[in-house]
């Protein structure tokens, strides 16, 4: 295999051999997010947002699949306030105990229906949003630990996206990466299994795949 390099765009990007592990890179970047000091994840991720809410493609979606950011991620604070306001149907996931790496979809029209769920991570609460099975999602905002400039991803490794992505009828939704700038690598190890997403919004630029 060839060797494969994560460092930053730009900048002086190490070169791993293909031996690496998509392990060993999850805990370099869950580092580096780690580092990141709080006014400034504030600031990446309002821009990165940005990036999103100019798009065409936001404005004239209906129904959207986001996240609730945490443990370091790039928030999505903007979008989901956005979402709500332009009345749009916000779907958001909910791990499933019982099936680990798979997770189900609910409808959320505030802050106020959600509650911590599997890994405390803030999720549809299950009193007051029940799962729903859309015929239609039109765009995804996804997470991840890293994306390279193809569009694949690394994700924490349970799968749960994985699965998402592959399958009815996330497969035709437009799915957009959503990262700091130092997650934006070159070339990441792919599987077989996994599919890129069609962009990837940083706090430095939108790359289309």
């Amino acid at each position: 295999m060839a060797s494969r390099s994560f460092g930053p765009p730009g900048a002086h990007a190490s070169s791993v051999s293909g031996t690496i592990g998509k392990d060993e890179l999850r805990q370099r970047f869950r580092a580096m997010r780690a580092s990141l000091p709080a006014e400034q994840s504030v600031a990446k991720s309002r821009r990165a947002q940005e990036h999103i809410l100019d798009l065409r493609h936001w404005r004239e979606a209906q129904t959207v699949l986001l996240y609730v950011g945490c443990r370091g991620e790039t928030a999505t604070d903007l979008l989901l306030q956005s979402a709500w306001q332009e009345q749009k149907t916000v779907l958001l996931p909910r791990c499933l105990p019982a099936t680990p790496g798979e997770m189900e979809l609910a409808c959320v029209r505030s802050q106020h229906d959600l509650a911590p769920g599997l890994y405390s991570i803030p999720e549809p609460d299950p009193t007051t949003c029940s799962p729903v099975e859309p015929e239609r999602v039109d765009l995804i905002v996804v997470p991840a630990l890293a994306f390279d400039r193809r569009g694949f991803r690394l994700g924490q490794g349970g799968g749960y996206y994985d699965r998402l992505l592959v399958s009815q009828p996330y497969t035709n939704s437009l799915a957009i990466g959503l990262a700091f700038d130092f997650q934006v690598v070159r070339s990441l190890p792919v599987d077989g299994w996994d599919r890129p997403v069609a962009a990837v919004a940083s706090d430095k630029e939108l790359i289309w795949t």
